[in-house]
């Protein structure tokens, strides 16, 4: 695994110790980055919830491993806290809102995610513990949240990674990717917002 170096380049030459880091395997981050960072950090640290997660006593980026049908599992929680039953996920975003994050949610697939981990977690130790989220921006003011996601999502989304995981397995096993289409040719349309406008000839 390459070394993570946190360094502020200089104005001149910057370019080219950014090549002389990078030829060294050390990942460079200029100022505006760094600092973008530093205040993310310092909003997160803010009661009163998300503050409060971090202030309890916890490990940061507990690693797991274990299995699933002859098939190695690993992940990384990012905090655990030792004396409040969840786990907790720490996701940059550029909407942090409850619409904004629930649509990255679907998007990304993060009750998926969630799910895997909380599995994981509950097959290694026999604990169950709620997962959230501690979201926070990206832009200034840098707002944060902290979401739980339902027991019902949790459990929807468990078939989901069992299922992939399973896939997965098959195509190693066969050596067959399927595509997107099957065996079959599809019909597809263009988006809606181009059938719906009027003014098109």
């Amino acid at each position: 695994m390459d070394h993570v170096a946190l360094r502020r380049l200089p104005h001149q030459g910057s370019t080219r110790l950014a090549d002389e880091q990078s030829e060294r395997g050390v990942t460079v981050f200029k100022h505006d980055a760094i600092e973008t960072v530093e205040r993310m950090v310092e909003s997160v640290r803010q009661p009163p919830v998300a503050g409060r997660i971090f202030a309890e006593p916890g490990q940061a980026q507990v690693g797991m491993f274990g299995e699933f049908e002859s098939c190695e599992r690993k992940g990384l929680i990012d905090w655990l806290p030792t004396s409040m039953p969840v786990i907790v996920d720490l996701k940059k975003t550029r909407d942090a809102s409850k619409a904004g994050f629930r649509r990255q949610i679907g998007q990304l697939r993060y009750d998926v995610q969630a799910a895997y981990y909380r599995d994981l977690y509950r097959d290694i130790t026999g604990e169950s513990r709620a997962w959230q989220w501690v979201c926070v921006e990206d832009v200034a003011p840098y707002a944060v949240a902290v979401y739980q996601l339902d027991t019902e999502s949790l459990d929807k989304a468990s078939t989901v990674w069992q299922s992939w995981v399973r896939q997965w397995m098959v195509c190693e096993d066969t050596d067959s990717w399927p595509g997107y289409n099957g065996d079959s040719t599809q019909i597809i349309q263009s988006p809606t917002w181009i059938l719906k406008d009027e003014t098109l000839p």
